[in-house]
């Protein structure tokens, strides 16, 4: 696979961050921010069934609190989270992060099997 080189500026303390985990896991900060550029990336669209494409790509442009809202999460909309506590927010977000995992894994297995 051939590469582009980007350059992007990042605030210090993310910088600091991106450094003390790459030190951590023994790679080099480029491959760690390469790591975490994909695996931000939104899902491929092409990889959906076609009549499904234009909605996913509609949804691409959307915000959070619109996704969200599509999603059927209503208890996760902005006005709400703002009453919610921090330790609240971070059992949602781990929550879900987990969630997602599991499905995903889960999907696999049943692929491989």
């Amino acid at each position: 696979m051939t590469t582009q080189r980007v350059t992007i500026e990042l605030p210090e303390p993310v910088f600091r961050q991106l450094a003390r985990i790459a030190q951590a896991t023994q790679q080099s900060v480029e491959v760690l921010a390469a790591q975490s550029v994909v695996s931000n990336l939104p899902p491929s669209v092409e990889n959906a069934p076609l009549e499904l494409q234009p909605e996913l790509l509609k949804m691409q442009t959307l915000s959070i609190e619109e996704l969200l809202a599509i999603a059927g999460y209503k208890t996760l909309v902005p006005t709400n989270l703002e009453k919610a506590s921090n330790l609240a927010v971070a059992n949602l977000y781990w929550y879900f992060y987990v969630r997602d995992e599991s499905e995903e894994e889960t999907e696999q297995n049943v692929k491989t099997t």
